[in-house]
């Protein structure tokens, strides 16, 4: 993400943020990957190996199409905390 958040492109579509959109850009996916381990710790052993691998694609899958489609910060920093999970 380091060199995204720089990229001409990126400062064009999400109208320069600041320092602190971006850093909630690049901090706020490590929240959701914890909330995640939380989470397989919790339900992993219920669901299976194979259950939730499939579970954990489907949710970076769909994580990565809100990311792509993200046209202002917030939703941006909500699609990187959820493909996290």
């Amino acid at each position: 993400m380091g060199t995204v958040i720089t990229s001409p492109a990126f400062v064009k579509q999400f109208n320069n943020p600041s320092s602190t959109d971006q850093g909630l850009i690049v901090g706020l996916y490590d929240a959701g990957c914890l909330v995640g381990s939380i989470m397989a710790f919790i339900w992993g052993e219920k669901l299976g190996r194979k259950k939730s691998i499939y579970v954990g694609a489907w949710i970076v899958i769909i994580g990565a199409i809100l990311q792509v489609c993200a046209q202002v910060v917030i939703h941006l920093i909500v699609a990187r905390v959820f493909t996290g999970l």
